[in-house]
């Protein structure tokens, strides 16, 4: 269950880069980023988990072209997904093509425009004698700037059709398209029923993210810290929570010469 359950939050994680293009400073060739968890194990000694490897390739004018995802449960690889990113001849994206490895699993997430704008992405599969649906909807404001995504995950069981998991999330944006607001309060209990507020920076870099349980009852406050290199890229993240580090993500970058 607990193996599962980080599969659906790593695919719920990049919902909070948007982008039709995947498209990143031009220059860089591949960033690898590991994601890890900080647990105190005695007053003295930390222990850092290892939870996600992210691998992504971009080509020489900073679009994504290729991305392997690797989850880990208990410090050890379970779970490799390998995803093509297709686009169409206006360098949107039209499709991500991924193979899920362990499991033989290929599922295509398909990209719906209306006009210049993205307003859909959706993609389903069965996994376990169940029906996985993902849709992720889109809205703008009247400049064309992003305000809102819908996004909703679905598990049914495939001979009786009763639904087993249902997450839904609501992700709202300031006028600049940053995220400053996430809101799973709709969904099961299979999945966190919390609210986050986000606080960025003047650079859009997030500074605190407070959580709240759906009733609005403060659970916590968590603080960011950035390191970037001599470029000017980040490098390093460390969550900070009650004044004890709970997470932080490394990256290596690599340049094209």
């Amino acid at each position: 269950m607990k193996k599962r359950l980080l599969i659906i939050i790593l695919f719920i994680n990049t919902l909070f880069t948007f982008s039709q293009k995947k498209k990143n400073k031009v220059g860089i060739k591949k960033i690898i980023e590991t994601e890890t968890s900080v647990t105190d194990t005695s007053e003295k000694m930390r222990q850092y988990s290892i939870v996600n490897v992210s691998e992504k390739e971009f080509d020489i004018n900073g679009l994504e072209t290729h991305r392997i995802e690797t989850q880990y449960y208990m410090d050890e690889p379970y779970r490799t997904t390998m995803t093509k990113i297709i686009y169409n001849n206006e360098k949107r994206i039209s499709s991500e093509e991924s193979l899920i490895v362990e499991d033989s699993i290929s599922y295509t997430m398909h990209y719906v425009y209306l006009d210049d704008k993205l307003i859909e992405k959706k993609a389903g599969y069965d996994f376990n004698n169940k029906r996985v649906f993902h849709q992720e909807l889109l809205e703008y404001d009247k400049r064309g700037i992003l305000k809102r995504r819908n996004y909703t995950f679905t598990e049914k069981e495939i001979e009786s059709g009763q639904q087993s998991r249902y997450i839904n999330g609501v992700f709202s944006y300031n006028k600049k398209g940053q995220c400053i607001k996430t809101d799973y309060s709709k969904s099961d209990r299979s999945y966190t029923n919390r609210i986050t507020h986000i606080r960025r920076n003047n650079k859009g870099h997030i500074t605190r993210e407070k959580e709240y349980y759906k009733d609005y009852k403060l659970i916590g406050t968590t603080y960011l810290k950035f390191n970037f290199n001599e470029k000017k890229d980040w490098i390093s993240i460390q969550y900070i929570k009650d004044k004890k580090p709970v997470k932080a993500i490394y990256r290596e970058i690599t340049y094209f010469k």
